[in-house]
């Protein structure tokens, strides 16, 4: 039987004598421990991941993981070393490929730069030990009890929902906790949210928060706030805005890896769409399961202040309308607002 990965959760509840997951490395890394992995319990099953090296993401690690544990098993098959390929075939491919993508797709290297995608390189070097810091900034960086949490959410409900939390600090945002979950209503976030027993400073959630929604007659903002949240609501800004603030603001920042690992191999895999017809990367990013983790880090990175001794300053005649804290007074006040106008519109 064949299924897709893009909605694990129907998988949940099945149960299998053995598994295939073919091009593990673009599936989302939770699909393995969270879904499959039950699916195989009770029958004692097997489990092969093939893939193509994109990275040193979540495929890496199980290449690793297999190297090193007696009951698993690892095969390579490099172009150069396999010979299932005859001298003629190699050379066209190399004719045909940039060098990063023939050492990727035919010698199987996990060091070739990731074609397309927007982060890999600033991930690769926070992962490692710079003449700065005795450690690398994705590490072990737990939450501090102390401070207040700071959250940001892309919200989807036939689409996954994922949120980021990360705290201030001198040195720069530390990032604590990743959450992402797939066709969930609203009450079940709000247990998620109050169960972490965190302080929320705020609660940044997607411009389109606002609009009402048809099947409650309320928006999400107005739930939310309901509920007891802090809400704002992210400047819309031009998704490549976001995507460079990203950029800029990522090498500042430091992950609790163990809490965070979904939503780091989110953004390593986030990537521009590649037009066939033209042969070129696209300027938008490609939607997969590695988009709604980043656009929630893209609105972190849009309204989070660089430090926590920075000052925010807002130039009072130029007022960030869609940047302020909402109560449902305001709510109402904006919805009476723009019910007469739209009366006058009518008329």
């Amino acid at each position: 039987t064949l299924y897709g990965a893009d909605n694990p959760d129907a998988l949940r509840g099945l149960f299998f004598d053995g598994i295939v997951l073919d091009e593990y490395g673009d599936m989302r890394p939770s699909i393995w421990g969270e879904v499959v992995l039950p699916t195989l319990l009770d029958r004692r099953g097997w489990a092969v991941f093939i893939g193509t090296p994109k990275g040193k993401n979540h495929f890496y690690q199980m290449v690793q993981r297999a190297k090193t544990e007696d009951n698993w098993y690892e095969l390579t098959l490099k172009a150069s070393d396999s010979n299932l390929l005859d001298d003629d075939s190699l050379a066209l491919a190399k004719a045909e490929m940039t060098d990063a993508q023939y050492q990727q797709e035919m010698e199987c290297s996990f060091e070739a730069a990731v074609l397309g995608s927007y982060y890999s390189d600033i991930i690769a070097e926070m992962e490692k030990i710079c003449a700065n810091h005795d450690k690398p900034r994705i590490g072990d960086y737990p939450y501090d009890p102390d401070e207040v949490v700071h959250c940001s959410a892309d919200l989807g409900y036939t689409d996954s929902t994922a949120f980021w939390f990360w705290q201030l600090t001198k040195e720069g945002p530390i990032l604590i906790d990743y959450e992402e979950y797939d066709g969930q209503p609203l009450e079940f976030y709000f247990d998620m949210l109050k169960g972490k027993g965190y302080k929320y400073a705020d609660m940044w959630l997607p411009h389109d928060a606002k609009a009402t929604s048809l099947q409650t007659g309320r928006s999400t903002v107005e739930q939310f706030l309901e509920a007891g949240f802090p809400c704002r609501v992210v400047p819309k800004l031009a998704v490549q805005h976001g995507i460079d603030a990203t950029r800029l603001i990522m090498p500042q920042c430091r992950f609790n890896k163990a809490t965070c690992y979904s939503g780091i191999e989110a953004l390593r895999a986030y990537k521009r769409s590649f037009n066939e017809k033209t042969q070129q990367f696209a300027n938008k990013p490609l939607h997969d399961w590695a988009s709604n983790g980043s656009d929630s880090f893209r609105y972190f990175s849009l309204v989070t202040e660089t430090s926590k001794t920075a000052v925010q300053v807002v130039d009072e005649n130029k007022p960030l309308l869609d940047a302020v804290t909402y109560t449902l007074d305001d709510l109402y006040k904006s919805k009476e607002e723009d019910n007469w106008r739209r009366s006058v519109i009518r008329i």
